[in-house]
């Protein structure tokens, strides 16, 4: 779930390491469970928050995936745009 200011910040960016490192990650102090998993959110964007990456019983090798697995994404979305580009 994000709002549209942190959707334009994350596209807007082909540096996604300034938005996904360890230490900007963090649960939601104000609401930090959804069922399961942990609420997790990116403090340095506006709102942009994670319901369904993340156990509630977490460590930091659960954070490092997830942002893996975002950066990889991140990266598959500027090979596109690149490609679209050319045609």
């Amino acid at each position: 779930m994000t709002d549209m200011a942190s959707v334009n910040n994350i596209l807007g960016t082909d540096k996604i390491d300034s938005i996904l490192f360890f230490e900007n990650i963090v649960q939601n102090p104000k609401n930090p469970i959804h069922g399961k998993n942990s609420r997790i959110i990116m403090q340095s964007l506006s709102f942009c928050q994670s319901i369904h990456d993340i156990p509630v019983s977490h460590d930091s090798s659960h954070i490092n995936n997830f942002i893996e697995k975002y950066k990889i994404t991140h990266a598959e979305k500027n090979i596109f745009i690149k490609n679209v580009s050319l045609n």
